[in-house]
């Protein structure tokens, strides 16, 4: 017979009792307890930090610092303090911030494998690559399991795809089930999976009773795994099971995102002339994702004076701040907003991506949403140069719903959203181009990859650059690429990835009308 519950007061360490609390999810009744215990004269570092630690998994960055700045006048030097304290401040967007505080808890502790894992992650997400790699591999040989994956993801963005195939598989080694690992094995899109590791997965991602969050990356790697063995009805079954899961996660409104569009449309309706060259050093690509946007970078950045930046958040970020000072959207300030101020912005955003332009002259933006603000970069950098990819329709549809993305692309994991996503996108690269003329290129997939020098001339030349050899065989080009495309990319240019939508038409899409994309 079980004895009388105790009450709080009866715990021998409230702390502890706090650790149990917050371990298992109960964070304001962990809350709770820890401001009692800060509450007393000279609370210990250690409560002061959990509270900090349950406060940051509330997404209340600001007040986990304050306590966490508290308790270092306590324990300056302390790791643990320092990682949280890096956590902390990159919840609020200050990644140098936060990448700083990991880099001093390492040196503190450098035994500590979290400080390790949550240094490498920073670099990874700040594009620091090589050294994310190294601290990744740090993490792990501390016996961090889970920093495996992000060592693996950051071999891959490196090109070496084989050592991250072999991080995926001994990830799976130690956890047969890990979700991500599966992912990112078959993400690479290189890599084919054995008849008994596609036995492994088909049983792990249909297992009664698992939990959302381990079963979508599942049922993703299970539909590449199968369509790879050429079964479309199982891939079928897999993707709808798994992007209606995902679907359930992620908000997004296809009328909202309409509307958006329109706004932008009439809001930055006149053409727009070349009044200068500021923003000459930057090339936008932009368009759909899974459209080629990849391919189009890595030839512009195997041209010797091109630096391929990837997906930078740095144009949204400048255009969000200056909606937050406007206090209102982008389309209800765009028409009336003085050439000077438009100036401020692209000055701005070049300062932002100066570390881009350290060894060649120019560099690429390519994060395909920044479609939307296609209008504000002409008047922000109208010495810029745009890009729109384009593809197959269906091709595209299929390739974004077979696609668990890492972030944003929340209309991707339903196929109607899809299809209403790719009709905005139409309007407005047919808008821009019409306000923008020679400004702006549209470069059509399938006809780059037919007729691949013919285009490739027409994309440098519209890109202002000289012809160069090397730009026709952008697989050579080892650079870092942190998109979904990064094992693709490295291999030669083919013919592979038309099509790839038909073997679906019968099933998956059989409920679309023939123009539904």
């Amino acid at each position: 017979m079980a004895g009388p519950r105790r009450g709080r007061s009866e715990w021998p360490n409230p702390l502890v009792q706090a650790s149990a609390l917050l371990k298992a999810g109960q964070l304001l009744a962990a809350e709770s307890l820890l401001r009692e215990q800060v509450a007393v004269t000279e609370a210990p570092a250690e409560a002061q930090r959990l509270l900090a630690v349950v406060l940051l998994q509330q997404g209340r960055g600001a007040e986990a610092e304050q306590w966490l700045r508290e308790a270092l006048r306590q324990a300056p030097t302390s790791a643990a303090l320092l990682t949280n304290l890096g956590s902390a401040r990159r919840a609020q967007g200050d990644l140098a911030g936060a990448i700083e505080l990991f880099r001093q808890a390492v040196t503190q502790a450098p035994k500590l494998a979290a400080a390790w894992f949550n240094l490498a992650k920073a670099l990874k997400a700040d594009a620091q690559l090589t050294e994310a790699e190294a601290a990744f591999s740090q993490a792990v040989q501390l016996g961090h399991t889970a920093a495996r994956i992000g060592w693996a993801d950051s071999l891959k963005a490196l090109g070496r795809i084989e050592l991250a195939a072999a991080q995926y598989r001994a990830a799976l080694a130690h956890d047969p089930a890990a979700g991500y690992a599966w992912w990112g094995l078959a993400n690479l899109k290189t890599v084919s999976f054995s008849a008994a590791e596609l036995r492994q997965l088909r049983n792990a991602a249909w297992r009664p009773q698992l939990p959302r969050a381990q079963r979508i990356p599942l049922l993703f790697a299970l539909a590449s795994a199968l369509d790879g063995a050429a079964d479309y009805t199982g891939a079928t079954a897999a993707l709808r099971e798994g992007n209606g899961l995902r679907r359930q996660e992620v908000k997004w409104e296809r009328g909202a995102f309409s509307a958006q569009v329109t706004a932008l449309i009439d809001a930055l309706a006149e053409p727009v002339a070349e009044v200068d060259g500021l923003g000459a050093e930057v090339i936008f690509i932009v368009g759909l994702p899974r459209s080629g946007s990849t391919l189009v970078e890595q030839i512009l950045a195997s041209h010797p004076t091109v630096c391929g930046a990837s997906e930078l958040p740095d144009l949204p970020a400048v255009i969000a701040a200056a909606e937050r000072q406007e206090g209102r959207p982008l389309a209800q300030w765009a028409a009336t907003t003085s050439p000077a101020r438009w100036r401020e912005l692209g000055t701005e955003y070049l300062l932002r991506t100066r570390r881009w332009r350290a060894e060649r002259e120019r560099f690429t933006d390519k994060l395909p949403a920044n479609i939307l603000y296609v209008g504000a970069i002409a008047r922000m950098l109208p010495g810029a140069r745009v890009v729109i990819c384009e593809r197959d329709p269906y091709d595209t549809a299929l390739s974004c719903y077979k696609q668990l993305f890492a972030h944003g692309n929340a209309f991707s994991y339903d196929l109607a959203d899809i299809a209403a996503y790719q009709h905005d996108c139409r309007r407005l690269a047919a808008h821009w181009q019409q306000c923008l003329g020679e400004r702006v290129l549209r470069v059509g997939y399938e006809q780059l990859v037919v007729s691949f020098e013919e285009g490739v001339r027409a994309l440098l030349a519209h890109c202002r650059l000289p012809f160069a050899a090397s730009c026709l065989a952008p697989h050579q080009t080892e650079r870092v690429i942190r998109t979904a495309s990064a094992g693709q990319v490295r291999q030669p240019v083919s013919q592979r990835g038309r099509g790839v939508a038909a073997p679906y038409r019968a099933g998956l899409f059989k409920d679309f009308p023939v123009d539904a994309f």
